[in-house]
């Protein structure tokens, strides 16, 4: 089954050089960063679950360093523009796709559900995977809408999510990675809410002794323990200028009436 990650650019109703004839001077002011990157070639990706993706190889490659790699070094992916066997979520890699293109939900500061923090934290682990450090950053402050804003976070919510990353983050030397110190000082502060979970002592002692220990550590005074404090800044629209260009554009052309 194919599935397109690419999303349709909308331009409001203006010719592209594809529909009509324009000039230089007209061409090379449309030729800005976001339409040079979908002039470069489309890369096709199969995931192992069956989903295919075509996205521009320039926004895979200014995004992630590890597609960087794949589809510019010494690589067979780079000789035929396919990234077979992608053992990556294509749930997950959809989302992905979806913020290279356009504004996707990352850059609004509206939770529409507490549930979303799961989706997040694998998000965030995608974004470590792919060594993309600002849709991590992007995720991260969407989180920060989340944890530090007005919304009441479920206690399950948080253990699994905790759960989550420490499952598939790494170690990191020069410190932990932020959401996972804030999840951990969170569940620490909290730890008499999560014994109540059925399955919190079980986890704990049969499958994440580590995670166990770490909470003990830091479990401290309770609720009153200093919150840990990280910057996060409001991604800004990809190709900002470009979308400006457009919209200024879209303005200068309006029929008069």
């Amino acid at each position: 089954m194919a599935v397109t990650g690419v999303v349709p650019i909308r331009t409001n109703g203006i010719k592209t050089p594809d529909d009509e004839k324009l000039d230089t001077h007209e061409v090379g002011m449309i030729r800005s960063k976001f339409s040079d990157a979908l002039r470069s070639r489309t890369i096709r990706i199969v995931t192992r679950r069956g989903p295919e993706f075509y996205v521009h190889e320039e926004l895979l490659c200014r995004e992630s360093e590890k597609f960087n790699r794949q589809l510019r070094g010494r690589f067979k992916e780079a000789q035929t523009g396919e990234i077979l066997d992608c053992d990556e979520c294509p749930e997950l890699l959809s989302m992905f796709f979806e913020y290279l293109y356009r504004e996707s939900s990352l850059h609004d500061e509206k939770i529409c559900h507490t549930y979303e923090i799961r989706v997040l934290a694998r998000l965030y682990c995608l974004a470590e995977r792919l060594c993309a450090k600002s849709f991590q950053d992007a995720v991260f402050w969407k989180f920060s809408q989340l944890f530090y804003g007005k919304y009441s976070v479920q206690h399950f919510e948080v253990f699994q999510t905790l759960l989550t990353l420490h499952a598939e983050l790494p170690e990191r030397k020069g410190g932990d990675f932020p959401m996972r110190q804030i999840l951990l000082w969170w569940a620490a502060s909290r730890l008499g809410h999560l014994k109540k979970l059925p399955e919190f002592g079980d986890m704990l002692q049969n499958h994440y002794p580590s995670l166990g220990c770490q909470l003990l550590m830091l479990a401290g005074d309770g609720p009153s323990s200093p919150k840990p404090s990280f910057s996060s800044v409001k991604p800004k629209p990809h190709f900002e200028k470009d979308i400006k260009f457009i919209k200024d554009a879209a303005e200068d052309h309006q029929p008069e009436l």
